[in-house]
This record gives structure tokens, C-alpha cells and sequence, in this order.
């Protein structure tokens, strides 16, 4: 097998996994202290949920904080079908009705109570889920350890993506091209 296919194969079979990764809906989490992983409890509560919860997250549209706790909502609702997330306007009758400001997370279901919180972290989200279904409050147990992302930039994960696409390319490119030309030195 040449050099060419085996780089071709390799690169398609990288593909392939990304490819499917992405279709299955795989995120990969490449902090130092996993931080946007749920816990393994968080996991065991959300798994032992049985009936339909809605939680609703009154989030401005400029807000800091809105994306980070929208992801977290959607954690937990990909862990477990009966976990609907929805964004409300912060400013919504919905919101009068639930006397809640904006950066609050609401959660409702059919039995126990209507409960919210502002600005929640997983240990926070999974309390109010445990209020609204009815549950005594879970033993959550979130990772805690400092974590710093190891692209913390657009810049940097540009980098992730461009570097190993071009550099290896290029390299070869490179050796072929210093190949030829001291191919066509010796010949003179």
C-alpha cells in the first residue's frame, strides 16, 4: 500500500467517526475538569425521572450566562425523553405567572410543585427538578475541579481544526518538492 492511500484511508476513517458522531448527536468534552459533563449522579437522578417535566428557562437574548444554561438544560433533557426544555421571554405572561425574572430556570410537572432558581449549576437544576416532581432533594455531586478548556478561544480551536488539516498536506508537499529538486541537482 503507497504512502497516498494509506493517508487517504486514514483520513476517510477519521471522517467516517466524526461524521458519525455528529449524527448520533455525540459531544465530546475536552475540559481539564470535565465541566461540561454531567456528574455520574446527575446522571442516576436524571435517569430515574418517570414522569413529563418542563423546564423553563427566562433568559434574555443578550444575558450572560443564557448559552451556558441552555446547554445544561439540554444535558439533562438528552439524558432522559421526558425532559422538555423551553426559552421564554423573560418579560412573558408566563413569567408573571411564575414570578420569575429574567435569569430564572422554571420546573414543572404534574405532581409536587412549580419550583425556580436563578442562575442554576446542575446541582441547582437537578433541586428544582426534584421539587417539581415531587422527590426529595438528590445528592449531586457535580464536578468540581478547576478546568480550564483546552481551546479556550475561536482562535485556538481554529487552530484544533486548521493545523493537523493543512500541516500534514503541507509537510508532504514540502518533501516532495525537496525530493524533486535535489533529484534535478544531482542530474546536472
Amino acid at each position: 500500500m503507497t504512502l497516498r492511500r494509506a493517508l487517504t484511508a486514514v483520513g476517510a476513517g477519521a471522517l467516517t467517526i466524526v461524521a458519525f458522531a455528529s449524527a448520533a448527536g455525540t459531544q465530546l468534552d475536552w475540559s481539564t475538569g470535565r465541566t461540561h459533563s454531567l456528574a455520574e449522579t446527575t446522571v442516576a437522578f436524571v435517569d430515574e425521572i418517570d414522569q413529563p417535566v418542563t423546564l423553563e428557562i427566562f433568559y434574555a437574548t443578550d444575558q450572560p450566562g443564557r448559552a451556558d444554561v441552555i446547554e445544561l438544560a439540554r444535558r439533562f433533557a438528552g439524558r432522559n425523553p421526558l425532559i422538555d426544555v423551553t426559552v421564554e421571554d423573560p418579560d412573558s405572561s408566563r413569567a408573571v405567572q411564575l414570578r420569575v425574572a429574567s435569569g430564572a430556570v422554571a420546573a414543572t410537572a404534574s405532581t409536587g410543585r412549580p419550583a425556580a432558581i436563578r442562575n442554576p449549576d446542575e446541582t441547582d437544576l437537578a433541586a428544582i427538578i426534584a421539587t417539581a416532581t415531587g422527590q426529595p432533594d438528590p445528592a449531586i455531586e457535580p464536578h468540581r475541579q478547576p478546568s480550564q478548556p483546552l481551546f479556550p478561544t475561536s482562535f485556538g480551536r481554529t487552530l484544533l481544526w486548521l493545523v493537523p488539516t493543512t500541516a500534514l498536506p503541507a509537510t508532504l508537499a514540502l518533501g516532495g518538492l525537496t525530493i524533486i529538486w535535489h533529484r534535478r541537482r544531482r542530474s546536472r
